[in-house]
């Protein structure tokens, strides 16, 4: 993940790190930690019809709290076209974040 942007040295050279395609993809997690110090934004993606109701490893989340990252998170939520929808979401991103301060 941080490979380049370590081989470069430079900080105009970051990271995103893209939680839901690392996690597809069978890339190891635990990347988020080592390579900390290049992560300059998360993001993280719920296609189910409900946050929490997919696949996606939430509980990962308290990583970035854990490594000290105090940021934005981009949240791409698929299918989020319905008024309700985008409430549940919401409420589900707020409860993280609290959560997340707590960690």
């Amino acid at each position: 993940m941080g490979v380049l942007a370590e081989a470069v040295g430079s900080p105009s050279v970051q990271v995103l790190a893209d939680l839901y395609h690392m996690m597809m993809d069978g890339e190891d997690l635990e990347n988020v930690r080592t390579h900390a110090q290049w992560i300059t934004h998360p993001r993280a993606e719920q296609r189910a019809l409900a946050p929490g109701s997919g696949e996606y490893p939430y509980a990962e989340f308290a990583m970035l709290h854990a490594i000290g990252y105090d940021g934005l998170i981009s949240v791409s939520a698929a299918g989020a076209t319905s008024r309700k929808k985008r409430r549940m979401r919401l409420r589900f991103c707020r409860r993280r974040g609290r959560q997340g301060e707590g960690a």
